[in-house]
């Protein structure tokens, strides 16, 4: 599915050949007596009419209407929000292919499991029903775009209907997408991790209020069984708690990792180091030579929010410097190390800003991949620990990476790094801060670092819609309530929100078929036309929605005047600030709802001749990084 011209034409035959197992099912179940049949009949049929009405049409349409290559990085490297989008789309049918296949062949035996695989059916057509609503909203968000580009137009999102536009897309029903088909677009070694994710929130949710944290572990314990077995309702739980928790609850939730036990699992599973020790630095200011060597420049300490302060570090190398050895307090695993065998300091430094929304998480919980690095790669890594959201928000966090960055070119030597190279990673939340650090280490015209490297970083702070951020409506990792409060929470749009939605999900125990609507199907539904493209009898009215818009921050946070800050959103700076790059190096995933973020900015900086590179990886969510001690692929990608 790379080149331009295959998708449609592979997808045409696999629409074909799903059509027509399904006619062949339901043809067998029309006329059954048995209590199965008819649900099978209803669901084979439903799985026909969505592929007529709504999937196939808006696929070709996507294909044909649209020249997917110009949204692209490059010939070689080809990827969107629109081919991701229609990677999900295939996915399901394939596994839809498979299923109708199985079913078709096992019918007739007595061992035929027809309630597993009943529900199993129904929770596929399901999401492809509601599949149907994104990619009616991806056509339909060519509207508010520039030829060429993915992110809407701000400006033209300025009325009402295209402020209903957005409410309608995040108001698209996401439970047919967090039970049974779970992270179905991802690799399968990611199953199981996505699952475990998703039973571990739906459970934590109910324990979360308890006062105690032995009562919250408590509940959460006896609650996951329950989530394990019924897949609906974890589903249900899920969306609830995505759409309406505040965000103390996700900073409680991804905080999590930072629990003792999760901190000691590297020492375990992990290589181990020489060093790993946590620094902090000032609060004093310090001078910094210009590039040019005409002048120096005062370095100030951090000072928004809550005056000046510490910036909290940790040092990871393999093995001990001899630059280290006076900077570091000798822990025990280093006193075995005697300072007379320290190796000469390394040609590189790495200065690491860790993801976690803004909102969560630190160094610590980013070592299951920090110290593989520090061991392939033989440099020492410095990670900042900088002030976390929404207690002290932007520019707290940036003030501090800028200001730990400062330091580190000063002081190299005592890193164990000569600093001959010195590159800046940051991963999600962390891409963004890295590549906001350089900007403006660029613009105070000190020595910028040599490479930046983000790693699914997040390029546009504000809920723009792009068709890659349609994704978050069936992502376990960043579903799109999370990205709205984690955005809002960087710099405090948006008060409390209860945990719990009233009258806003449907209740344990309704069939899934019920809840894929059949309105608008028939041929006499009223045909719309988005940005010429024709779309049969297709309305927002024909796909399942909850209504959560009262718990959102997202119309606070797109009006945000702070958004529009280039050290923020760094695909919205201006062309001098960019340019101040010296190179950049992006990785981002198929399927990850900021792919759009890496592709436009990757895009906007070759424009302006910046050396860049952008590398797209298969079949991962948001975060694999985290994930590489449980899935093959996401070890090799994080390698």
């Amino acid at each position: 599915m790379d080149s331009c011209e295959k998708p449609e034409r592979l997808f045409s035959n696999l629409s074909r050949e799903l059509k027509s197992i399904a006619l062949n099912n339901i043809q067998y179940f029309q006329n059954g007596k048995q209590s199965h049949h008819a649900k099978f009949h209803m669901t084979f049929s439903l799985l026909r009419e969505y592929l007529d009405i709504g999937i196939e049409p808006s696929y070709l349409e996507i294909c044909k209407h649209l020249n997917l290559c110009s949204y692209d990085f490059s010939e070689q490297v080809k990827g969107n929000g629109y081919r991701s989008l229609l990677r999900v789309v295939h996915k399901c049918c394939v596994h839809l292919l498979q299923l109708c296949k199985y079913i078709s062949s096992v019918r007739d035996s007595i061992l035929f499991r027809k309630r597993f695989y009943a529900k199993e059916l129904e929770s596929y057509v399901s999401a492809l029903g509601q599949l149907r609503g994104v990619l009616y909203y991806a056509l339909k968000l060519i509207n508010y775009c520039h030829d060429g580009e993915l992110f809407a137009d701000e400006d033209r999102l300025n009325n009402e209907v295209a402020e209903q536009f957005v409410v309608d897309v995040e108001t698209l029903c996401q439970e047919s997408f967090y039970g049974r088909c779970l992270g179905f677009q991802f690799c399968e070694s990611m199953h199981r991790p996505m699952q475990v994710l998703a039973i571990a929130m739906a459970s934590y949710s109910e324990g979360y209020l308890e006062t105690s944290q032995m009562m919250q572990v408590a509940t959460s314990v006896f609650n996951s069984g329950k989530y394990f077995l019924d897949p609906e309702l974890r589903a249900q739980q899920v969306v609830k708690v995505t759409r309406t928790a505040d965000i103390k609850f996700c900073k409680a939730f991804w905080g999590f990792s930072e629990s003792s036990l999760m901190q000691q699992l590297p020492l375990f599973v992990c290589p181990s180091v020489d060093v790993n020790e946590v620094i902090t630095l000032g609060p004093d200011a310090f001078e910094l030579p210009l590039i040019d060597g005409s002048d120096t420049v005062v370095i100030t300490p951090p000072c928004a929010h809550t005056g000046p302060g510490h910036v909290h570090t940790r040092l990871i190398s393999a093995n001990l410097r001899e630059g280290q050895v006076g900077l570091i307090n000798l822990n025990t695993s280093t006193k075995a190390k005697s300072p007379a065998s320290a190796k000469p300091n390394s040609a590189g430094l790495i200065i690491h800003i860790h993801g976690g929304g803004f909102v969560a998480q630190s160094s610590k919980s980013h070592e299951v991949y920090l110290r593989e690095w520090a061991v392939t790669i033989d440099a020492p890594i410095l990670s900042v620990d900088y002030s976390l959201a929404p207690e002290l928000p932007f520019p707290r966090a940036l003030e501090e990476c800028f200001y730990a960055y400062s330091w580190a070119v000063l002081n190299c030597e005592q890193l164990g790094s000569t600093g001959e190279k010195i590159l800046i990673v940051g991963d999600s939340a962390g891409g963004n801060l890295a590549i906001a650090t350089a900007m403006r280490a660029a613009s105070f015209g000190i020595r910028p670092p040599d490479a930046v490297v983000g790693v699914y970083p997040c390029t546009v702070v504000r809920y723009t819609l792009s068709p890659a951020r349609l994704l978050s409506l069936l992502d376990p990792v960043l579903p799109v309530g999370l990205i709205t409060r984690c955005l809002a929470g960087k710099f405090h749009v948006g008060g409390s929100l209860s945990i719990i939605a009233e009258n806003t999900i449907n209740l344990p125990g309704q069939s899934v078929v019920k809840t894929v609507p059949g309105v608008g199907l028939s041929p006499s539904s009223p045909s719309q036309q988005v940005n010429g493209v024709r779309q049969e009898g297709m309305s927002p009215a024909d796909f399942d929605t909850q209504n959560f818009s009262s718990h959102s921050p997202l119309h606070k946070l797109r009006k945000a005047p702070v958004v529009k800050n280039p050290y923020m959103s760094p695909l919205l700076a201006p062309d001098e600030l960019l340019k101040g790059l010296k190179r950049v190096c992006l990785v981002a995933c198929h399927l990850d709802p900021l792919l759009d973020d890496s592709v436009s900015f990757a895009r906007r900086l070759h424009k302006l001749d910046v050396p860049v590179e952008l590398h797209l990886v298969d079949d991962l969510p948001h975060g694999f990084l985290n994930f590489a001690l449980l899935s093959y692929e996401a070890k090799q990608a994080s390698d």
